[in-house]
């Protein structure tokens, strides 16, 4: 994945006078910024900016497209009206810093800007304190790749293999809303382009992949009924075609019906909804491709900004099979399908396959496998664009996957691939609030990340975890 590119811009004092006392507080904490940032980010630095000719001559001389955002720094005070103007003409995610050196004026200057960028409506990000404190330097670099995310997000191409799955309102979407606020373009396939396809793959490929399934260890629970060697196969030609269409039309992430034509009439695509998550296969590593089962449009999308933000980690479909608020416990599941990454949490596909046992489905008149196993324990950031009357708004929760104590998995779909989310979220909030009966996970912790995104889209998000979030559990961007 490609570093955000950030170009940092400082701003000093006009009046000369006041410019030589302060030189040396300006040149001492613009090099600590240089410092501090160069080793952890791809930044572009600039020279100090004192004059509304400077804004215009640097703002001219710069390729805009090539930096996703800018920094504006105030190591002393400055006129705001200067970063004001450099705002408007840049058009990019703001991020004003400023010291907590008392004698720099620093921080007074970034609120003058920052109340002037108000007025104006310019949406932008606040940070202030010792650049060498690691929390400062946390803010920073969450905006960083929220704005490299966002930037990401325009020109992608959306394949969209089905239409509405199984009545499911929230999964819809619409293309020229995607195009206006994401700038993302929408391309519609049948099912059928996958069945032409994956009949028309090369049995030693197939073959490829079959053996190199087998040699990672993965289980097949086969039966004489709905799930063959025959199955397996045409689930295996399933996903070479897919992955052929999505490599052919230059898919970034699709999202793929699957119910119930293709789970009736030709097979269960769980198969292919897992290795295109997932960072490998039989050709070796590979990047994944978000892929959301029910043809869920925004859920893709979530994956997708979560697949960015993560840095190309795998992300997952889940269904919110219960919810246990006194406990503070979520179990997640998929009907069929996620990236075997979940399985281990391992960069060694070995270590993930050979906790996976492919089973019967129970559902599907065609055939075919689930994708069983009950996820490795680690943080996971949970989100999901959801939208009320039309207008999005991002939720955002975070917990700990845990080992599955209380039995849990047995009351469910026990052929089906679980978490179990251990979490301070507030889960009666949440049941009243969410919008959707999917939710999205990526390994980590990506909070911040998911806040700056959703500022710098201006759509609202909602957090439901506590503990340092609590105060921010609505901002509006």
């Amino acid at each position: 994945m490609n570093e955000p590119k950030i170009a940092v811009f400082t701003f000093a004092e006009h009046r000369n006078d006041f410019y030589e006392r302060r030189r040396p507080l300006l040149e001492k904490y613009s090099a600590q910024m240089r410092t501090v940032l160069a080793p952890v980010m791809k930044c572009t630095f600039f020279e100090p900016i004192r004059s509304l000719e400077k804004v215009r001559e640097v703002v001219a001389s710069i390729n805009i497209n090539q930096f996703d955002g800018a920094i504006f720094y105030f190591p002393i005070w400055v006129a705001p009206h200067f970063a004001t103007v450099m705002a408007n003409l840049l058009g990019l995610p703001i991020l004003l810093l400023a010291n907590d050196d008392i004698a720099t004026s620093s921080l007074p200057g970034m609120l003058g800007c920052g109340a002037a960028l108000d007025q104006i409506g310019f949406t932008h990000r606040r940070v202030w304190g010792n650049l060498e404190d690691p929390k400062v330097l946390q803010e920073i670099q969450s905006f960083a790749r929220a704005a490299h995310a966002v930037n990401r997000l325009k020109g992608l191409r959306y394949g969209l293999l089905g239409g509405r799955s199984l009545g499911i309102y929230s999964a819809g979407i619409d293309p020229s809303q995607w195009q206006q606020l994401f700038g993302i373009d929408v391309e519609h396939f049948d099912q059928l382009e996958i069945v032409r396809r994956a009949d028309q793959q090369d049995p030693a490929k197939v073959n490829k992949l079959m053996a190199w399934l087998e040699r990672q260890g993965l289980t097949f629970a086969f039966n004489d009924g709905l799930f063959t060697q025959k199955h397996l196969e045409l689930q295996i030609r399933s996903y070479l075609g897919t992955k052929e269409l999505v490599a052919e039309h230059n898919l970034d992430f699709i999202g793929l019906k699957c119910q119930p034509e293709m789970s009736n009439g030709y097979c269960l695509q769980c198969l292919s909804v897992a290795l295109l998550n997932d960072r490998y296969d039989a050709d070796g590593i590979k990047a994944a491709v978000p892929c959301a089962c029910e043809a869920d449009g925004d859920g893709a999308l979530t994956m997708m900004i979560l697949h960015q933000l993560s840095g190309g980690m795998p992300t997952a479909l889940m269904d919110i099979r219960a919810v246990l608020p006194e406990e503070g416990i979520l179990l997640l599941n998929n009907c069929g399908s996620m990236a075997p990454y979940f399985a281990g949490r391992s960069e060694d596909p070995g270590q993930n396959f050979s906790r996976i046992t492919l089973v019967p489905h129970v559902f599907g008149e065609a055939g075919g496998s689930s994708i069983q196993f009950t996820g490795e324990p680690g943080p996971l950031t949970l989100a999901r664009l959801c939208r009320k009357g039309g207008r999005y708004w991002m939720a955002i929760g975070y917990g700990e996957v845990v080992a599955d104590t209380k039995g849990l998995v047995r009351q469910s779909t026990t052929c089906w691939p679980h978490l179990v989310l251990k979490t301070d979220m507030d889960l009666e909030r949440f049941v009243r609030n969410y919008g959707s009966n999917h939710i999205h996970g990526v390994a980590g912790d990506y909070r911040r990340e998911l806040l700056e995104l959703s500022r710098i889209l201006k759509i609202e998000a909602e957090i439901f975890s506590g503990g340092e979030f609590f105060e921010e559990t609505q901002c509006n961007a």
